[in-house]
């Protein structure tokens, strides 16, 4: 419930000029008071800490909220605008590559934060680009802020990633095989220019205040997903992991909110098993995130029970996805079974592993 000291302390910050009634009536609009108890309270506020107002003013602007002359913009009105914004498809998540996945976690929402994390080699920058490939390829908007490796190493994985031809990310190859190379370069040429405009790779360390600078930016030009791999490279300029990822979480969230999602690639702290609490760095990643992800190779191959569509089956399965978290979406402690496929340097969505097995 709203008392005099929360209108005081809006007040207190408005400058003392003409058009403070309006200002203090914008700033209050979200506290969901009715009509006599919000004219009565930023009266009284307003006259405690000597900032000058008009009171008919004020009285004739919330009448003109309530009226609908002017829209509200409280707790209420500020959901059903939500939910209308989604009947009309104004507000949707952006779809992974793996729709089992994608539609159970609704992960991407527009000020969604999610994590992907697991041990070195799992595959999760690879299964992270194949998801990139997959917007690129539906124009949604997106940045790649890479921490580690270069612009051309990226792009040549994703290159071999889109034409499910690993050799050419092998520069064995490309050498003994110079003309089919230069020929599949030519061939995707444009394609080329447009993917790697969405890639960055700064140069050197990057702190968390860099980093929120380039996700600004990014997401200010238009980039409707940003992508950050890994997080765990970005510097902590001196402060403990834990206020340093903190600050991060409450700094980025202004950024995206109601305009992007952010997903980042992250490690666990140590080999020895996951779970949530494994996750590197602060704890911040586990209670600011909306989603998070475990992304495991169990070094082997075998056919696992698996539900999809309805129906379960045996399918080969290399790697599993345990969703740890998520709050958009039904898919908390689902376990999913993946195929990663050399041969084609993809993954492949097997579906939801049946319990006991995988």
């Amino acid at each position: 419930m709203t008392d005099l000291s929360e209108i005081e302390a809006i007040a207190s910050d408005l400058p003392d000029q003409p058009g403070a009634s309006s200002l203090l009536v914008f700033k209050t609009a979200d506290l969901g008071l009715d009509r006599d108890e919000w004219i009565r309270l930023i009266i009284a506020g307003a006259h405690n800490v000597g900032l000058g107002v008009d009171e008919s003013e004020i009285e004739g602007l919330v009448a003109q909220y309530y009226d609908g002359r002017i829209e509200r913009r409280g707790p209420w009105e500020k959901a059903v605008k939500f939910l209308r914004q989604q009947m009309g498809a104004k507000v949707r998540p952006v779809p992974l590559t793996f729709q089992i996945i994608s539609r159970g976690t609704k992960s991407l929402m527009p000020g969604a934060v999610t994590v992907i994390y697991g041990l070195p080699g799992a595959g999760k920058s690879l299964w992270m680009l194949q998801n990139m490939l997959q917007w690129h390829t539906l124009r949604v908007p997106f940045a790649w802020v890479a921490l580690e490796d270069s612009t051309e190493h990226h792009i040549n994985r994703a290159l071999a990633m889109k034409l499910g031809r690993p050799v050419l990310a092998d520069p064995d190859w490309v050498c003994e095989n110079a003309v089919e190379a230069e020929f599949l370069i030519s061939e995707h040429e444009d394609w080329g220019r447009r993917f790697g405009a969405s890639v960055y790779c700064p140069s050197g360390l990057v702190s968390y205040k860099e980093l929120l600078d380039m996700i600004d930016c990014r997401v200010s030009a238009g980039a409707r997903v940003v992508v950050v791999d890994p997080i765990s490279y970005a510097d902590t300029d001196g402060a403990s992991q834990w206020d340093a990822d903190k600050f991060f979480l409450n700094r980025v969230r202004p950024i995206i909110r109601d305009r992007a999602s952010l997903f980042v690639v992250h490690h666990p702290a140590d080999a020895k098993g996951f779970h949530i609490q494994k996750l590197a760095g602060g704890k911040a990643w586990q209670r600011f995130t909306h989603a998070i992800f475990y992304l495991d190779d169990p070094h082997k191959c075998e056919d696992s029970a698996v539900l999809n569509n309805g129906e379960t089956s045996l399918a080969p399965v290399n790697r599993i996805l345990t969703v740890e978290k998520c709050r958009n979406g039904k898919a908390s402690g689902w376990r999913l079974g993946y195929r990663w496929d050399p041969d084609t340097f993809q993954f492949s969505e097997q579906g939801i592993l049946v319990a006991g097995d995988g």
